[in-house]
């Protein structure tokens, strides 16, 4: 692999394969930076160390560093012994440990650092241990942990790309055509075959032809002829024994498009090497970003064509990705090929795609020429803005029964047990019919307590912000001041005010809120995208994090799994989370409304609203405009915090300069980041205008 391919005159790429620059691996991000100076860390007497790491069921609990320059302590010690960078990956010893005198909480970390030794003149590795607080570090999970392919000679740089190794005596760095062919060939020929073994059968071979082994197409790389080249020396593959074992990846896909129906039934009897375009990390990127081109083989397609398993020979283990994520990343001109398996996959192990129920009811069909599910005709006209709407209306839907078990309970009274029947559209208006609970239902709520908002966005189809969405909760009994909370104060960290939106504290959340969040959508498709796009309401359901990802910081693999109800097709939709965090912010600053899934009614009498131009701009749910309105990155706005106080100004003048200079983020939201500052009790406080509105 490499990062560019090589040119020829007026720009054009001189072949389908890969470049003839080494990959700039991963060194740069999480290698730790030398201590320049002494950060003071607070005295503090922590508990006996343990010498066992701290396991679950056997096994050894891992967790990562997502900030930069984080002290690591030992007791009654004021001066760090390390600092821990983003992306380094610890054992656990101890974990959420109280400490006297502290309102952190700690943990015990083993830390294995590796630096080059100019003296010894190689990889040194020492033990690092000791205390770190827990709020910067995230729970580190792989789903696949092991090396697919044996490499006896890799290089000695434990930060380099796993596919980089040592041969005839030089450093190789474009191995992934030659890996992947070593993946079938270990799993289908010889267990025993390794890296090197399969390079030495192709520099032995003594059929000579226009793509055989040359030492230029080691260093440079390989293309598609290269890697039937090197099968072909194997009987299995040679065409000799069954057939044609090998096609070239368009011929293998019907009609010749790359679909999950295109390629399933191939898939059951071939595996797929691809060539796609990774960034620095070996992740798996657009093609029309700025990348390197790599070959990667795919294994199989899971969860209803939703998923691809396959071999990175970057990390030299296998991820997954969505099936997006892979097809936006192969190369237009389909470069790869089809390589027949020993055996067949099980036969519809997959099964065929399944088709998803509909979350939120509608009071009548969707007219068949509507293009999105929440499309629907009311107040005699076609609504298209009700994204917001439909996902309140979902989370109300979900959150039902147990609301309306624990609201029992208390024996309410029963003028609010008719307000909460007819709310949830249990009861016609005269009280007379029952009726199901529906997206009508709760545009009738919103129209009895809100008629203003209800006119302003409803009637006249405008889009909507957290301040509308907040409206309508209110009148179905979240009223206390637990209920919501907008989406950097629920990420907020208690002790040290500060907010980490990382993916294993949102995870957390997410087992007691549901999380409305502001994402861009294809305005055609309705699937989330990043970039110029449509700005939409979702409600993420759960998040399954993997590897080690947060905002705008990535090692590797696509971060996990996130489920999410989307209004645009109303139904739930799974995605990777880097493309679910990418589209709604690239640049890492996000928002939303987190909603808690289970609640006790609280019904008051309700403050007329009215419609506001404030924040319309960013608001969320036009279909047909794109959000222009950027928002400032946390470290941008940081920055700024810290020079101004630097400079001598008081930490309210701070606040109120940032809060007119069109950041993008609310004053409560730039008070929780300054120091020394009286901050307001959110808690306390009825003030809907303080959480952020998301574009609409």
């Amino acid at each position: 692999m490499g990062p560019k391919n090589e040119k020829k005159d007026g720009g054009k790429k001189s072949r389908d394969g890969m470049g003839k620059k080494r990959q700039g691996g991963t060194s740069t991000l999480i290698t730790p930076k030398p201590v320049v100076k002494t950060i003071d860390f607070p005295i503090l007497q922590f508990p006996r160390s343990v010498s066992k790491s701290s396991q679950s069921a056997g096994i050894v609990i891992k967790k990562w560093c997502i900030e930069n320059r984080v002290p690591v302590g030992r007791s009654n010690n004021a001066v760090p012994v390390f600092f821990l960078n983003v992306g380094n990956v610890v054992e656990i010893r101890q974990q959420n440990i109280r400490v006297p005198g502290d309102d952190n909480r700690w943990t015990e970390i083993v830390y294995i650092h590796n630096e080059f030794s100019k003296e010894k003149k190689k990889w040194v590795a020492s033990t690092i241990t000791g205390w770190v607080n827990e709020l910067y570090l995230d729970p580190y999970y792989e789903k696949y942990s092991n090396d697919e392919v044996k490499i006896l000679h890799p290089t000695e740089d434990p930060t380099d790309a796993r596919q980089y190794m040592i041969w005839d005596g030089d450093v190789r760095y474009n191995m992934c055509g030659e890996l992947c062919v070593a993946h079938i060939i270990k799993k289908d020929i010889d267990p025993k075959s390794t890296l090197e073994s399969v390079l030495q059968k192709w520099k032995d071979s003594p059929n000579k032809g226009s793509f055989s082994y040359t030492p230029r197409t080691i260093k440079f790389g390989t293309n598609a002829p290269h890697l039937k080249d090197i099968l072909e020396l194997y009987p299995a593959y040679n065409g000799l024994i069954d057939g044609e074992p090998i096609l070239a990846f368009r011929d293998g896909l019907k009609a010749g498009v790359l679909s999950w129906e295109g390629m399933k039934d191939r898939l059951n009897t071939h595996y797929l090497v691809a060539l796609v375009v990774i960034d620095k990390t070996g992740t798996l990127i657009p093609r029309d970003k700025d990348g390197v081109q790599h070959w990667v083989l795919v294994e199989k397609v899971t969860r209803n064509g939703n998923r691809v398993e396959l071999y990175n020979p970057f990390p030299n283990r296998l991820q997954e990705y969505s099936f997006n994520e892979f097809a936006s990343s192969c190369r237009v001109s389909l470069s790869g090929l089809w390589v027949k398996r020993k055996r067949p996959l099980r036969s519809g192990a997959d099964g065929a795609a399944q088709e998803r129920p509909f979350e939120v009811t509608l009071d009548v069909p969707k007219p068949p020429h509507y293009q999105a599910q929440q499309y629907i005709d009311r107040e005699g006209g076609k609504k298209t803005q009700l994204c917001g709407e439909f996902s309140v209306a979902y989370v109300l839907g979900k959150s039902l029964d147990s609301t309306s078990s624990r609201w029992r309970k208390n024996q309410p009274e029963l003028m609010d047990m008719l307000t909460i029947l007819k709310a949830y559209g249990s009861l016609s208006g005269d009280g007379t019919q029952r009726k199901p609970f529906t997206i009508g239902a709760v545009l009738d709520c919103w129209r009895e307590t809100q008629p203003q908002l209800y006119k302003h966005h409803v009637v006249e189809n405008r889009p909507t912000g957290t301040r509308e969405l907040i409206s309508i909760l209110r009148a179905y009994g979240y009223n206390n001041p637990e209920d919501f909370v907008g989406f950097q104060a629920g990420l907020m960290d208690t002790a040290t005010r500060k907010v980490l939106p990382s993916p294993g504290r949102m995870a957390k959340m997410l087992k007691t809120h549901y999380l409305i969040a502001g994402v861009g959508i294809d305005g055609t498709t309705g699937r989330l995208k990043s970039g110029r796009a449509v700005r939409h309401w979702v409600v993420v359901e759960r998040m399954l994090p993997i590897g080690r990802h947060y905002q705008t910081r990535h090692f590797g693999g696509n971060g996990g799994w996130v489920e999410l109800y989307n209004p645009f097709t109303n139904i739930l939709e799974e995605y990777s989370y880097l493309e679910f965090t990418n589209s709604m912010s690239e640049s890492g600053a996000w928002d939303g409304l987190w909603v808690k899934r289970q609640i006790q009614p609280l019904f008051k009498p309700q403050q007329a609203l009215f419609p506001t131009a404030e924040g319309r701009k960013g608001r969320v749910g036009n279909a047909g405009k794109k959000d222009a309105v950027p928002k400032w990155n946390e470290e941008k706005l940081r920055a700024l915090i810290e020079k101004k106080l630097r400079n001598g100004k008081a930490p309210e003048r701070v606040l109120n300069e940032l809060s007119r200079a069109g950041t993008g983020w609310s004053m409560e939201e730039i008070a929780s980041r300054i120091p020394n500052i009286k901050k307001p009790d959110s808690a306390q406080t009825d003030d809907l205008e303080a959480l952020t509105e998301h574009g609409g």
